[in-house]
């Protein structure tokens, strides 16, 4: 019987209306259905605890032994030890959830770090008002079964050795977000990957003009859509600009323009379209570091990501120069000209300490194998968001030819002094600004 206790309710009326139950005994069996029904959320959360679910579900994908909660693969530390690290933040990401959508794609590469990482693809179809939408909610195993873009998601998968999955969500629009770190929290992902729209909406439409290219990145619709995912996800959550990750720097056409066909008809020949496979499918990641978690996660994701052979990294760790004193007052006798971004993480000895010590531990853990591959420099700067701007436009975008290069950011708003709030932070707002040439990461770290 359900625990909500509503066909107890209809057959204990039914059946005192029939005077088969007397009062006393419908009274009785009335009490037992309210006490079962209020007392089925507290005994499940108490008989099983979100440590035991996160335990059972390992042991079910064959991760974990179940006695001892060794892992079976991968690593040599105890289930509580990863249970530990899962509140710190993962300094792996094992568990992927991506936000699939048709105007946004970009190109998969096979490396061997995808192996052991698990992928869990979530499609969304906006539900409204209308009766083919409400038809849509009932269907929506059939979706799962045959929509063209989670198809296209698992054959990718299969291509390359993945373990993914994926199913569709019918939901409104204003459920999005909310949708997406449900889903997250559910699965026990490690990431969450939030692609930036590239038709100016959450629409997906197919239709991608001069204008919504332009104001993509000016879209109030995503832009909530995205704080509110990034306000409310638990997991580590990363949003994802595309510019030229396929390998080509080169513009499109922006607009359609006229021309006189001298033959039409059914006999008229086209001239094909043809692109050429990307042969460099090398990147480069240039990672600005201004301290806080955010930036440490950002760290760990860049350093897991170099694990592919054909990834290089930069990591630059931006301090502001103070004479005597890291207080206010001695970042204002130094005159920082108006305008200019200030960021406090390293006025605060407590965070700038902890930032120093994650640097160097990082250098110092870094294994042999990475690095030839991954560089740290450390630069000491009156404004370091226009000093890492400008490094990053030395640092991506040189080779046109390779697989395209990224910028990695952590969020850290709160770093930043400024009453202005912003989406992805004012350092990705600067980079967006210059139109650096490469796609930009941006990263806010598993909440505690």
């Amino acid at each position: 019987m359900s625990c909500k206790g509503l066909v107890e309710l209809i057959v204990l009326n039914i059946g005192l209306q029939a005077k088969i139950l007397g009062t006393r005994v419908f009274t009785i069996f009335v009490v037992m259905a309210l006490i079962t029904t209020f007392a089925t959320t507290p005994l499940t959360s108490a008989l099983y605890p979100p440590w035991y679910q996160r335990k059972l579900q390992a042991w079910k994908r064959g991760e974990i032994d179940w006695e001892s909660g060794a892992p079976l693969r991968n690593g040599d530390s105890s289930f509580e030890e990863d249970r530990h690290q899962q509140k710190r933040g993962p300094s792996e990401i094992r568990s992927l959830l991506i936000y699939l959508r048709l105007d946004n794609i970009f190109d998969a590469e096979t490396n061997n770090i995808l192996y052991r990482i698990q992928v869990h693809g979530v499609r969304i179809v906006q539900l409204t008002a209308r009766t083919t939408s409400v038809m849509t909610v009932s269907e929506v195993g059939e979706l799962s079964a045959f929509d063209p873009v989670l198809n296209a998601f698992r054959v990718l998968g299969q291509l390359y050795n993945l373990a993914v999955s994926g199913e569709v969500a019918v939901v409104p629009e204003d459920s999005y977000a909310e949708t997406l770190t449900t889903r997250a929290s559910e699965e026990f992902s490690d990431l969450l990957l939030l692609p930036w729209t590239e038709t100016g909406s959450l629409s997906e439409s197919p239709m991608v003009s001069k204008n919504t290219i332009e104001q993509k990145l000016r879209s109030d619709a995503y832009s909530r859509f995205i704080a509110e995912a990034l306000e409310t996800s638990n997991c580590t959550t990363a949003v994802f600009i595309n510019k030229a990750f396929s390998g080509s720097l080169e513009q499109s056409p922006l607009a359609l323009t006229r021309r006189i066909l001298a033959k039409s008809g059914r006999g008229a020949r086209r001239d094909p379209i043809t692109e050429l496979p990307t042969l460099d499918r090398s990147h480069h990641i240039f990672m600005p570091f201004f301290g806080g978690a955010d930036a440490q996660a950002a760290v760990h994701l860049a350093l897991q990501l170099a694990e592919n052979p054909e990834i290089t990294v930069t990591i630059v760790h931006y301090q502001i120069r103070v004479e005597i004193s890291s207080s206010d007052d001695a970042i204002t006798t130094r005159r920082i000209p108006e305008g200019k971004i200030r960021v406090r993480s390293s006025c605060d000895k407590t965070v700038t300490g902890d930032d120093d010590d994650f640097f160097v531990a990082t250098q110092h853990a870094l294994p042999d194998a990475l690095r030839p591959r991954v560089t740290f420099r450390t630069i000491i700067s009156y404004d370091p968001v226009q000093d890492a701007v400008a490094d990053a436009q030395t640092e991506v975008g040189q080779n046109l030819g390779n697989g395209g290069d990224i910028i990695m950011l952590g969020r850290n708003v709160e770093l930043v002094e400024t009453q202005i709030s912003s989406c992805l932070g004012l350092v990705a707002d600067v980079m967006l600004e210059k139109d650096v040439k490469a796609s930009i990461v941006v990263v806010q770290a598993r909440k505690e």
